[in-house]
């Protein structure tokens, strides 16, 4: 017995006007074959409830896209779930883009630049003149907790390149229509929406804020410069921390000290004489570290701490660059 027959029959003779069959060839090897193009959403209720419940994206043909993308063709597909490493990953940067939503909603003068995931959460870079305090945290960790009750919608739309720029301008977000600008013109302009709140991102995304679940924690803020550059404008740096579940988060904060642990404790001196939050070394989603003094930077958008060691970002508005 072929070993497929169990999840595909032999292909009927096409109708005239009607679309081509789509067979869908899973990291096992089996194959699902459907009447015509299917989302990620519904490849994996077709494989099964749990499998359903517990995706977060899926990667068709090697590429990391939303559950609602189209599969429109003959494809190789993964379905990724929220406790794998891209999972995790993807929870990380909705959770840098709920705290944004928040901030905007509490502190509408605030302008957002980048959030990208880490090895041990995320965080946002904000321009704000009023520095956050540990009060202002609080409340926007609660506020984040009403946007995933709310249970959002996040979707994924493509701009002309013109348009997204007044977009950006028209509210007052100069550092994401000044970025635009240098996004090589044969890439798509992707916007993500969520509730009212719009930000520029190559995504993948959760396909609602409920998704996120309330396994996270804002932690600290520190500095950081716009661009990596110290003659740019100095913004602050929301860092927070997010899992799976509550038991995955409780296991992060108890025991053995962890990479990463020290970021709401640990203080270092700039060489300016002031003091910051340390910040911790981490690798992950738009992310990439080095050695105090040999930052790199993965893509054209860079920010760094005043503490050591360095980092670089590409932020999170064109994390596959």
């Amino acid at each position: 017995m072929n070993p497929d027959d169990s999840q595909s029959s032999p292909r009927p003779p096409e109708r005239p006007g009607a679309p081509p069959p789509v067979v869908v060839t899973l990291p096992d090897g089996s194959r699902r074959e459907f009447p015509g193009s299917v989302t990620g959403a519904e490849l994996a209720a077709a494989i099964g409830p749990g499998l359903a419940r517990a995706a977060v994206a899926v990667k068709i043909d090697g590429r990391p896209r939303d559950l609602a993308a189209l599969i429109d063709h003959d494809a190789s597909v993964a379905i990724i779930t929220r406790d794998s490493p891209e999972g995790i990953e993807i929870l990380r940067h909705d959770a840098a883009h709920v705290m944004a939503e928040a901030v905007k909603e509490l502190y509408p003068e605030t302008q957002v630049t980048f959030g990208p995931s880490t090895e041990t959460g995320f965080y946002y870079d904000f321009a704000r003149a009023t520095p956050f305090t540990p009060e202002d945290l609080s409340r926007i960790e609660d506020r984040m907790r009403d946007i995933v009750r709310r249970d959002e919608p996040i979707t994924r739309e493509v701009w002309d390149r013109d348009k997204a720029v007044a977009f950006f301008d028209d509210i007052g977000e100069r550092y994401k229509a000044e970025y635009i600008g240098e996004i090589p013109p044969e890439e798509e302009i992707s916007l993500y929406r969520q509730g009212n709140f719009v930000d520029l991102c190559v995504g993948p995304h959760l396909p609602s804020t409920g998704r996120l679940g309330q396994a996270f924690k804002l932690m600290n803020v520190a500095g950081a410069y716009w661009r990596g550059d110290p003659n740019n404008a100095q913004l602050q740096r929301v860092y927070g921390t997010a899992w799976p579940n509550r038991r995955r988060r409780s296991a992060a904060f108890s025991g053995t000290p962890r990479a990463g642990s020290s970021i709401a404790s640990s203080r270092t001196t700039c060489a300016a004489g002031s003091t910051r939050p340390a910040m911790p070394r981490f690798e992950g989603r738009c992310c990439s570290t080095a050695a105090c003094g040999k930052p790199r930077a993965i893509g054209r958008i860079s920010a760094r701490t005043c503490s050591s060691p360095r980092a670089a970002t590409s932020g999170c508005s064109r994390s596959s660059r």
